[in-house]
């Protein structure tokens, strides 16, 4: 078919099936069908845009990808697909049709898939195609291989029976989906076995439409051969984007004709354009392949690839390996990009020597995954050794290993550096953190060992003696697969070696890269310890691999072996629980045997921090280094040891750290560099060292339970204050006290600079964990939210109220005498000194609506806080609780809505709420109707914080000053009650401490809430949030003034202050300190736009640009505008520059797109570039076409000329109409003029177009200052008339925040202040002649006004 022709008769075609639909496109009835496309392949709803509705569509599996065939895993299991019936021909029941998006064939035969390693069975249910342009050169698969992509992808989808019933249902329910991917190549000849499809594809090429399917054989429709395929688990490619499927991508290709290709061309859709659907070929309707897709792909086995060892997760990434000092090396690494269906346990890190075939590899292991560095110490000057680190998965396999490298110590001489080591510094730092005060020794100590059984003996440190030691023994027996680190024996004055052997060292990494099964026999351990400093040290150097660990006190590790034997002087112990006799003299070497006891235990003693994390002062009987040269350790005494021991919070520990507590980065070293003493201990008495364990753990147990019940307020009437005790052994006021203001704007500056805001909200997890451990002792029970008849109550089952602060409803009976309850998800959280200054609620579910309406009554609540939207993302998050209309009853409550005032960022509702049961003046000084306010902010999203923090400092302020003394506490709500909820009352809490005491402590009273109700601040994003609203409450101050008041507010502002600047000039620099940064003009800056700007200074943010659609000849959605919030609407101006020759089109598309209805020119220029249409001479777009109606001129004061024309936008392919007017005034403001006319322009712009739909276009040459000024006093003339006040600063802040260098220079800033004197000594002047007309007198402040106005000029 040919394409030429048939765009040809394109028109004719849309025309036809317009008629046919029977729907004609008026100015708004075309909104209803677009609301029906949730996504599509182009225009705004185009890929890029998937995740704003759909969320998943960003998620870390997401289809489709480019397979990399070296990069699989081949796995045995995955062989030969079974493929049941698909040799059989179809029924004539199969049908296809245009969706839109595709051509989807729908099957209901009995085709059926397994095998291959699939789970269980799945049944043929939907096949669909995804094409590009339709030529052999175009990409149109989804999938790519090797790089490569393809014309045209089938897509096989299957589900899982007899779970489902069809592919709908299991697509609905998040079921299995196994989705076949088969990819085209093009040749000469047709593709018999697809005559069918391309028949059935030709006769559904209208949007919508459906048809039959002539029988087909399903196995003609795969390649050749599908026993090689590809597997991996994925998503669909389409919204949702659910990730339930398991993709089969066949390796072999099918051929079809370059003619059979072009059928799919043919197919057509309705495109949006702006406000319009166009119809319009289907073509790219394919998902970008997904480059932040995290998962394994595996091969099928056909019999002749090489089955490799299984991996669970890619290299280290930038793996580096540098010398630290003569003896330790610094290796460092990236996390894995791709972790394969488990999780990262820990590193190893393997080190040898690079010359010798028998030089053994060591091994050391980290801490964690997060551990993304080691110090590898006691090395050997002079050496080359090899490197490599791999990752270490919790199923026990390994990683692929990072490329070895090479490292080359430095050449240490003696003779040319006397010193004792130039890297003292490092030395000095590890025997200085030793409490002991003892310096690491350098006694070799060399450690092979595979997965034995273990046996971990600890001590518990009782009845230590100078001859003997008696304690306690815990044995534990375990056989997971550990790799063991050795310590050194105490005795450091062995002259013969130490030889413990049974079999040959085993390899370090197993077969298969996990450890080898346990068997019912322990497995044997072979230990070569080497304590001599004789020659043989060189030989042995690339062997010393025990970590260095700070944590453990006492650790005994016994090895069972066959038969060992030990050569060395030993001194005499007598062990009960092991059965060991030692000699402790100093007598000849002692040979033992394993036959004649069980095992040998060596002794570590390694404390659990610095000295510089603990109090108590070293004992001067412990020196920090030898007192003589001679002397290898200082001698301990028992006074001494008590010290040390007093040090350590921990009697008892774990297995020995490979990771310091001070760094990330884990430190590694043989224990021979510590030098160990001989301790002659005195008798520690066992009552004595019970006690002091029994006395630490009353602490622990006391700090972590009873310390969390921290109580902000200082008001003893609280029913949660608990009195603390006069002299608290940790007060835990000391740890958060609260900051001055300037030190907490500089307190929060370090936070940003520094990233140490995780840091502190992890704390505040911690101790959110702490309460909930010790739920019992703190009353932070919730027995009542999980109570069989409550749980229906609560719109999530992890959000509960705490039983000791919830609000109780009275017990009331409904019409059948059943008691409805006292709960309620609610609880009272206080303010800053203020009891129950708030209730935290969930937001009200449809069941619950009138018990929220009796706890307002019951609780007297004049003020609700709602800090959500009914409706978001899809998802209800709050059931509408006041009436629809103007009144609406509640079981026993008459609510009636008085008032509605919707602005910007919130609405702001009146309610009058009656109490039918009670009869008015039935009660003393009751009565029985109250007015409730419901303050509801718009702009608020879930999980996540607003972008501005001036307009949540505004309705803060705003709602927290309209609660009165007399009314009970504020309702404060978001959809759960907790994120939004906690944020709202931190705010308001804080704003009343700086006002009260000019301090700030966010974290201590926060810890307090978080005692009364759970989750309050759920995320660190609110959490820093807080923070940055609080610093700019504290710079600006409160900018709200009422019209009574701004004389003497601008008085104040323009007197200078001791460093002789004044509160405007203040004031003005905190309106142009902008928070953008350079990659937030990334749009603009592209080299492909920067010619569409006139200034480059003077361009748009990424956040608030104006973007344009992007339909089909159309590339580029940027226009040099931006979005500027208004009083009623937060998008309620675009601010844009005067059109360039080359951007003509492109303002009128943004005029189209956003149905705007009002164009404001401000142009200064004598003859100004002419973008819009004369008579007769119309623009023609892509779309539409725009045409002069009518010009017209009006005679504004002063014999000002304003220009208005009238335009109307037509689409030319439906009867689509927008109405444009233009006001053109060449010189606004007019400094010639009195400034009072300022205004003129502005109230009949207003007159005119106050009810029109879309922003209203703002512009001037730049999109600049007389732009912004325009905005500005538009929305402060609404804010004077409608609340009798203005903020002069929120409202040209936020204009240079949402477009940057609007105002640049003061005297600009200045002019909105004379221009609102002008404004309300105009008001003033004429309420003055009423009251003259009436009584004679003159009201108002004229001192105050003369001055002003004089400071001004």
């Amino acid at each position: 078919m040919d394409v030429t022709v048939t765009r040809n008769a394109l028109c004719f075609l849309l025309a036809w099936h317009i008629v046919d639909l029977g729907h004609g496109y008026n100015s708004r009835s075309q909104k209803k069908f677009t609301e029906n496309i949730d996504w599509s392949y182009a225009g705004t709803l185009n890929q890029n845009n998937w995740a704003k509705k759909y969320p998943s569509c960003n998620n870390a599996k997401q289809s489709p990808i480019n397979i990399e065939e070296g990069l699989t895993q081949v796995k045995v299991q995955f062989q030969k697909l079974d493929l049941d019936g698909w040799d059989q021909m179809t029924s004539s029941d199969a049908t296809i049709k245009n969706d839109g998006k595709t051509v989807a064939i729908d099957l209901n035969g009995q085709f059926y898939i397994s095998g291959g390693g699939l789970r269980s069975k799945f049944k043929v249910g939907r096949i669909t195609f995804h094409w590009g342009h339709c030529n052999a050169s175009s990409d149109g698969s989804e999938h790519g291989l090797n790089g490569v992509k393809f014309p045209l992808e089938m897509q096989i989808y299957c589900y899982e029976v007899p779970r489902y019933k069809s592919i709908d249902e299991a697509l609905r329910d998040g079921g299995r989906i196994t989705a076949l991917a088969v990819l085209f190549e093009t040749s000469f000849q047709d593709n018999e076995d697809y005559m069918p499809i391309i028949e059935a594809v030709s006769g559904v090429s209208r949007y919508g439409k459906n048809s039959s399917v002539g029988p087909f054989s399903l196995q003609g429709l795969l390649p050749n051969s599908t026993d090689k395929y590809f597997i991996y688990n994925g998503s669909l490619t389409t919204p949702p984007c659910s990730e339930t499927v398991e993709w089969i991508v066949f390796k072999n290709t099918v051929a079809i004709s370059e003619t059979q290709l072009e059928v799919f061309c043919e197919v057509m859709t309705m495109q949006q354009a702006g406000y319009v659907m166009l119809m319009d070929y289907l073509q790219n309707n394919f998902r970008e392949q997904q480059d932040q897709f995290m998962g394994q792909v595996f091969s099928s086995y056909t019999g002749t690839e090489e089955v490799l060892v299984p991996v669970c997760s890619s290299e280290p990434e930038n793996m580096q390996a540098i010398p630290h000092n003569y003896t330790s090396m610094l290796v460092i690494w990236e996390r894995p990009r791709a972790v394969y269906d488990t999780n990262i346990d820990r590193y190893s890190v393997t080190y040898h020597h690079a010359h010798g075939e028998d030089a053994p590899v060591l091994e050391y292991l980290t801490d964690g995954d997060q551990d993304v560095g080691a110090i590898i110490l006691d090395l050997s000057p002079n050496t080359t050794y090899v490197v490599q680190v791999v990752a270490v998965c919790t199923s026990g396999l390994y990683g692929r290993p990072s490329d070895q490298m090479t490292v080359d110590m430095p050449v240490y001489d003696p003779e040319e550096d006397d010193s004792d080591d130039m890297f003292d510094f490092e030395e000095e730092f590890y025997y200085r953190t030793n409490p002991f005060g003892v310096k690491p020794s350098q006694d070799p100590v060399t450690t092979t060992v595979p997965a034995p059984v273990i046996t971990t003996t600890t001590f518990l440190a009782q009845d230590i003696t100078t001859s003997t030691a008696t304690p306690q023994v815990i044995t534990t027996t375990s056989t997971a697969p550990i790799t063991l680190r050795s310590s050194t024996p105490l005795d450091t004055t062995t002259e013969q070696p130490t030889t413990l052997s049974g079999v040959s060292a085993p390899q370090l990494v197993p077969k298969g890269r996990g450890f080898p099964e346990s068997t019912d026999e322990p497995s044997t351990t072979v230990i070569t310890t080497s304590a001599s400093t004789s020659a043989s040290e060189d030989s042995t150097a690339a062997g010393k691999s025990a970590a260095v660990a700070f944590g453990e006190v006492f650790s005994v590790t016994t090895y069972t072996s066959a038969a060992v034997t030990t050569s060395q002087p030993r001194p005499e112990a007598t062990s009960s629980q092991t059965g060991v006799k030692e000699d402790m003299g100093p007598g000849a070497p002692e040979t033992t045997t394993t036959d004649q006891m069980e095992s040998v235990s060596n002794i570590i003693l390694v404390p659990e921090s610095s000295p510089t994390a603990s109090s108590v002062p070293f004992s001067p009987e412990v020196p920090l280094q030898p007192t003589s040269p001679g002397e290898r350790f200082p001698p301990l005494t028992t006074t001494s040891f008590s010290v040390a021991l007093s040090h350590t919070t921990q009697l008892v520990s774990n297995d020995a750290s490979n990771s310091s507590h001070e760094s990330r980065v884990g430190v590694m070293g043989s224990l021979d560099r510590q030098r160990k003493a001989v301790v002659p201990l005195a008798v520690v008495s066992t009552l004595t060292l019970l006690s002091l364990i029994m006395l630490i753990g009353i602490l622990i147990y006391w700090r972590k339970c009873f310390q969390t019940a921290h109580f902000y307020i200082e008001d003893n009437t609280s029913p949660r204050v608990i009195s603390s005790p006069s002299t608290p052994m940790i007060s835990p006021i000391d740890e958060h006290e609260a900051f001055p203001l300037k030190q907490f704007v500089r307190h929060v500056e370090k936070l940003h600079d520094t990233g140490s805001f995780s840091g502190e909200f992890e704390k505040l997890k911690e101790f959110f964990e702490e309460v909930q451990t010790c739920s019992v002792d703190l009353g932070t029970t919730t027995d009542s939210s999980n109570h069989p008849e409550n749980k229906n109550k609560n719109r999530y089952i992890n959000i509960l109220a705490y039983d000791h602060s919830r609000v109780r409803l009275s017990p009331q009976n409904d019409k059948d005498g059943e008691s409805h309850g006292d709960y309620i998800n609610a609880n009272f959280v206080d303010g800053f000194n203020k009891p129950k200054a708030y209730i935290a609620a969930q937001g009200p579910l449809k069941a619950s609506t009138e018990d929220f309406w009796r706890m307002v009554w019951e609780q007297n609540v004049g003020v609700i806080v709602m800090i959500t939207n009914l409706v978001e993302k899809g998802r209800k998050k709050c059931d509408q609780y006041w009436p629809l209309e103007s009144q609406e009853e509640y079981g026993t409550f008459l609510v009636t809505v008085r008032s509605t005032k919707m602005l910007a960022y919130y609405t702001e509702r009146t309610f009058t709420l009656r109490n039918t049961n009670v009869k008015k003046g039935s009660q003393k000084g009751r009565s029985n109707e109250r007015v409730v306010v419901q303050y509801q902010y718009t702009q608020w999203p879930d999980m996540g914080v607003p972008e501005y923090t001036l307009p949540v400092l505004a309705f803060v302020r705003r709602s927290s000053q309209a609660r009165k003394e007399d009314m009970g506490p504020v309702v404060v709500h978001c959809s759960a009650g907790v994120g939004r909820t906690g944020t709202y009352i931190v705010l308001s809490s804080m704003l009343k401490q700086i006002k009260e005491q000019g301090t700030v402590n966010i974290m201590g009273f926060l810890k307090h809430i978080r005692t009364q109700r759970n989750y309050l601040v759920q995320t660190e994003e609110q959490y820093v949030f807080i923070h940055d609203v609080l610093v700019e409450a504290i710079l600006s101050k409160d900018t709200e003034v009422s019209t009574s008041h701004i004389h003497r507010y601008v008085n104040d502002l323009l007197t200078p202050g001791p460093s002789g600047r004044t509160r405007l000039e203040k004031q003005f620099k905190l309106v142009t300190q902008s928070c953008a940064k350079q990659s937030d003009y990334r749009s603009a800056q592209r080299a492909c736009n920067t010619e569409k700007n006139r200034n480059p200074t003077l361009i748009p943010v990424d956040r608030s640009r104006v973007c344009l659609s992007t339909g089909a000849g159309e590339e580029s959605d940027y226009i040099n505008a931006s979005y500027v919030m208004g009083y009623r609407q937060s998008n309620e101006f675009i601010v844009t520059q005067n059109p360039l020759a080359g951007t003509v089109k492109d303002f009128w598309r943004m005029i189209w797109d956003h149905n705007a209805q009002v164009i404001v020119s401000l142009t200064e220029e004598s003859e100004p570039f002419i973008y819009w249409p004369r008579r007769g001479q119309p623009i023609s777009c892509e779309t539409f076409t725009v045409t002069s109606k009518v010009e017209n001129r009006v005679c504004l004061s002063n014999e000002e000329m304003l220009l208005v024309q009238d335009y109307v936008l037509q689409a030319t392919q439906d009867d689509y109409v927008l109405e444009v007017r233009h006001y053109r005034f060449p010189r606004w403001p007019n400094p010639d003029r009195p400034i009072s006319n300022t205004f003129e322009l502005i109230n009949v712009i207003r007159g005119e177009n106050g009810s029109k739909d879309g922003p209203m276009v703002v512009q001037d040459e730049h999109g600049g200052v007389t732009a912004g000024t325009f905005c500005a006093l538009s929305s402060l003339v609404q804010q004077l008339q409608l609340e009798s006040c203005v903020d002069v600063y929120q409202v040209s802040k936020m204009i240079n925040l949402m477009r940057p260098s609007m105002f640049v220079d003061i005297d600009q800033y200045q002019f909105l202040y004379k221009a609102i004197l002008s404004l309300v000594d105009t008001q003033e002047d004429e309420k003055s002649l009423q009251c003259s007309d009436n009584n004679g007198t003159v009201p108002g402040d004229s001192v105050y006004v003369t001055e002003s106005l004089e400071s001004l000029v």
